[in-house]
This record gives structure tokens, sequence and C-alpha cells, in this order.
């Protein structure tokens, strides 16, 4: 059998392109797999995030509270938009959009304050990490 990694890779030079080529195909396959090994090991890698901050929970709880202007117990798109608004949110009716996909779960068009609303401040803080403080000043 032959070893195929004692093969010296000729280089071709192309313009201003220099490019090294392996002529031997299993040289090319083992640098596949490792790369794919990898890619596949650093995807399986994946850290635990920090819990928000308790504070940073009640202010957003807060927040949207105070944006249901009509006090139905329901936040409709407009104050939904408006909460972000506050949050100097830089695309607001996307934030809105992507928060009534997460939150309302009955599909309504309305986020019931006692039951969706967790998981519209859940979504708010997994868009703004750690910065909520900064955005309500």
């Amino acid at each position: 059998m032959i070893n195929h990694f004692k093969l010296k890779p000729k280089k071709v030079v192309f313009q201003t392109f220099t490019i090294t080529l392996c002529f031997s195909f299993t040289c090319l396959q083992r640098k596949r797999e490792k790369k794919m090994v990898f890619f596949f090991n650093k995807r399986t890698e994946t850290k635990h995030k920090d819990l928000p901050p308790k504070e940073d929970y009640d202010e957003l709880v807060k927040l949207f509270k105070r944006c249901d202007v009509n006090n139905d117990g329901r936040l409709s798109w407009e104050e939904v938009k408006a909460g972000f608004r506050r949050l100097h949110s830089r695309f607001p009716v996307y934030r809105t959009h992507r928060a009534f996909q997460m939150a309302d779960q009955n599909h309504d068009g309305y986020i019931n304050v006692g039951d969706e609303l967790d998981k519209l401040v859940t979504y708010v803080l997994e868009c703004y990490p750690g910065t909520i403080k900064l955005r309500l000043i």
C-alpha cells in the first residue's frame, strides 16, 4: 500500500492567487473528516446561559402591565409595540411580530397578562440579555 501522505503538494499559481493542491484522495478525505468531527464537536458543546436577574424580569412585567392602557388584562399589537418602543428597540414592529409568534398561544391577537405575559418577558430577555436596566433609563 502506498503512503499517500508523503506526496508533496503542488503549488499552482493563477494570476494573484496561489493554491496548494493535494493529489491524494485519502488526504482530502481525511481533512474533510477532521473538519466534520470538529464541526460536530463544537455543536455539542453548549454552554448554559446564566439566568437573567429577577429584577430585570420584574421590571419588564411592570413595563408591559403599564402598556396595557385600557386595563382589559390583554396586550394588543399597539400596546406591545409601545412597550418595545419604551425599550428603545431599533425594530419595534419586527420585535412585536416575533413576540406575538412566541407568546400568543391561542392566536386571538392579544397577549393575556395573566397567562402569556411570562412568554413575552422571556422573549424580551432573550433579545436584550443584560441590557434591560440601560434600556429603561
